[in-house]
């Protein structure tokens, strides 16, 4: 089992950054809504992989946040965005988007 403290804990995770005076943490553009966190320099996403070992890096530290999760009660968690991950809801709309486009 992977142990991690708190101080460790809060420096590897971003909070969203708060409006000014409130607890808002998101900014809304053009109807389009985003959560907003600091810039952290000298890094980077790779959207694409180009190599086997930015595979492995991504199945490691992928391996090392479901393992921070293992002793999270997840009865804590509530629905945000219904049918989100519904993989049958989302072939059934691509299905009817030819006749309903």
């Amino acid at each position: 089992m992977l142990t991690i403290s708190a101080s460790i804990f809060q420096a590897i995770c971003l909070p969203p950054l708060c409006r000014e005076n409130t607890e808002i943490r998101y900014i809304e553009i053009n109807k389009s809504y985003y959560r907003c966190f600091a810039f952290v320099n000298n890094s980077h996403t790779v959207d694409v992989l180009q190599t086997t070992n930015q595979a492995f890096e991504a199945a490691a530290q992928f391996g090392k946040f479901t393992a921070l999760l293992n002793n999270f009660d997840a009865n804590k968690l509530h629905i945000t965005l219904p049918d989100f991950h519904n993989l049958a809801l989302r072939y059934q709309q691509f299905e009817n988007a030819p006749e309903q486009g």
